[in-house]
């Protein structure tokens, strides 16, 4: 009788040893899962944040956008009435008034206001283009602006995020760009 009660109690101290260790080992997974969970609620707290500050960038883009076409809208009722007050000045002078000059005149208004910066980006574009009588030694080349960086990574193939991402700039501004620059070679 010794003996059996000898062997269950060395099954039960046995049985007890393995059940702490089941125990200790259910602990640590359970650590580590609430290492992933507090992981995981960082990366969505750095998610919220990055998309954050994407949305306010957009935003600022966007109303930057806005202002601008603004400005454009403003201007272009003033070359209303530049014409208007030239027709006036012509009729007070009492000099004919002729279609010929008044379509002059609205030329001379639209090719007035363009914005600067389309403008002297469109003449180095167009300066790119033509064939140069005597080549400049290599050493001597003025580097690209930016605009024609971005046009050229575009045209190598790489996606728009990437670009935005090397020039530093919003990805709406580097489509914006794109799409003006392939409105003008069409």
């Amino acid at each position: 009788m010794n003996s059996v009660i000898s062997v269950l109690l060395i099954g039960l101290i046995i049985s007890q040893l393995i059940i702490f260790y089941l125990i200790i080992i259910l602990n640590n997974k359970v650590a580590k899962f609430k290492d992933l969970e507090i992981r995981q609620d960082q990366l969505m707290q750095e998610m919220d944040d990055a998309i954050g500050v994407y949305l306010i960038e957009m935003r600022e883009e966007n109303n930057r956008l806005l202002r601008e076409l603004n400005e454009a809208k403003n201007v272009m009722p003033s070359a209303q009435q530049a014409t208007q007050e030239i027709a006036s000045t012509l009729e007070i002078r009492n000099e004919p008034l002729s279609e010929n000059i008044l379509k002059e005149q609205v030329q001379i208004e639209k090719k007035a206001f363009v914005p600067k910066n389309i403008a002297a980006s469109v003449y180095r574009q167009h300066k790119a283009k033509e064939p140069e009588k005597h080549e400049a030694p290599a050493a001597k080349r003025e580097p690209l602006t930016p605009e024609q960086q971005i046009i050229a990574m575009y045209k190598n193939g790489q996606s728009i995020e990437e670009i935005a991402k090397q020039a530093q700039k919003g990805k709406t501004e580097i489509e914006l760009l794109i799409k003006f620059h392939q409105g003008e070679s069409v």
